[in-house]
């Protein structure tokens, strides 16, 4: 018991380590980390469901997240729901999407077989600097 214990911590220690690599300063780090670690204590506590489990190995902390508002770019959201309701409308059998956003394209993706093509390649974007 006390072997897995310690190996979890190991995990997560390792996560941290890993997401050391980004532009904030290393005390910020740590604060957020810190503080990421008590969030993830208190829902273990909560969590009473045998069937779902959260692993440490499944964590990825997007500690930067953790902020007051949420963006928005007026312009791709209009766009998007416009092109979304317009796919929806048509009932393709099957979509080929050129150029837009990925996560429209996963949204589309659910409802129309879809394939996305793009010359430009999938990145993750850098991550926001965190406010207040």
């Amino acid at each position: 018991m006390k072997k897995n214990k310690i190996k979890n911590y190991f995990k997560i220690a390792l996560i941290f380590l890993r997401w050391l690599k980004n532009e904030i300063g290393i005390i910020n780090k740590i604060k957020l980390f810190y503080g990421f670690l008590a969030d993830y204590k208190n829902y273990k506590k909560l969590n009473k469901n045998k069937s779902f489990s959260l692993l440490p190995e499944q964590l990825k902390p997007c500690l930067l997240d953790k902020t007051t508002e949420t963006p928005l770019d007026y312009i791709y959201f209009y766009q998007n729901t416009w092109c979304a309701k317009k796919i929806f409308n048509n009932k393709p059998e099957h979509h080929y999407d050129i150029g837009s956003q990925a996560e429209m394209v996963g949204i589309i993706s659910q409802f129309t077989p879809t394939t996305m093509v793009d010359i430009r390649p999938i990145n993750e974007l850098p991550r926001r600097k965190r406010t207040g």
